[in-house]
This record gives C-alpha cells, structure tokens and sequence, in this order.
C-alpha cells in the first residue's frame, strides 16, 4: 500500500516538472513570443518575464532604446521632407542634410543597443533553466503491461 501511495505522489510531482524557457521570434509584422513552443501573447510574455527582475530590466531597456530609436526615425522623416522641400538650394539644404545623417547615426546606435538589450534579457532569463533537467512520466502501454515512461 506504501508503495502505491509513493507511486501516486511520484507521478504528480514528476508529471508537472517542466521547463519554462522562453523565446521571441520576427513575425511578419510584429514579434511573436513562445514558451516551449508555444505562442503566447506579449503580455503574458512580460509577465514571465517579469518573475526575473536582471531580465526584466534589461527588457524594458530595450524598450525604452527601441523608443528612442523610433523618435530618431521620426527626426529623419522630417528632415528629408526639409531636404527635398528645399528644392536645390546649396546653401539650404546642408542643415537637413547633416541632421538627416545625424539623426540616422544616433538612430542606428539605438536601434542595435535595442536589439542587444531584448537578447541579453531572454539570455537572462533562460540562464536559470540552464543546468536543470526537465523531464515528465507518461504512462505507456505494451503488450507486458502499462508502465512509466521518462521523457526529457
């Protein structure tokens, strides 16, 4: 009786040990967020983020650098719409031609800081899955009998 009891328990606790790793992919317009395989919306993405408070950080600072990034672009936009308004006056058209530069240089910086800041983050978060192993019993079914099967 002890061993069915140990059995049952066994089962439960091993049946739910699972890896909670996560992952973000570019999606055709917008990012698509998986955990184990599974998409997940950006919310509940940031929630499991947000268990691991080095991640998180560095999650929202690259949000905050994508912002900055997309203001830069905002500035390039409205210097080109001056470089081209100015209709081929030399002397004119040098300010929105150095602030269009400018503005995609520091843009640029922001963009890629960006995008290192959301991988540090996820390799952050991932970090604590790292040396365990994860593993579920399934019960299985053959000719001999019905048994238990680890998986990892």
């Amino acid at each position: 009786m002890k061993s069915i009891y140990f059995f049952a328990i066994a089962l439960f606790i091993f049946s739910t040990s699972e890896a909670q790793e996560i992952a973000v992919k570019s999606g055709f317009w917008k990012l698509k967020y998986y955990q184990n395989d599974d998409e997940i919306s950006k919310e509940k993405f940031e929630n499991i983020l947000s268990t691991n408070t080095a991640a998180f950080d560095k999650w929202t600072k690259g949000k905050k650098q994508e912002n900055l990034w997309w203001t830069f672009a905002g500035l390039e936009g409205g210097f080109a719409v001056w470089f081209f308004a100015v209709n081929g006056d030399a002397k004119a058209m040098i300010t929105p031609a150095i602030g269009m530069v400018s503005s995609f240089a520091i843009g640029s910086v922001y963009f890629f800081k960006s995008i290192n800041s959301k991988k540090k983050a996820l390799i952050e978060y991932n970090r604590e899955f790292d040396n365990n192993t994860t593993f579920r019993l399934f019960p299985i079914g053959s000719k001999d009998g019905l048994g238990l099967a680890l998986r990892f």
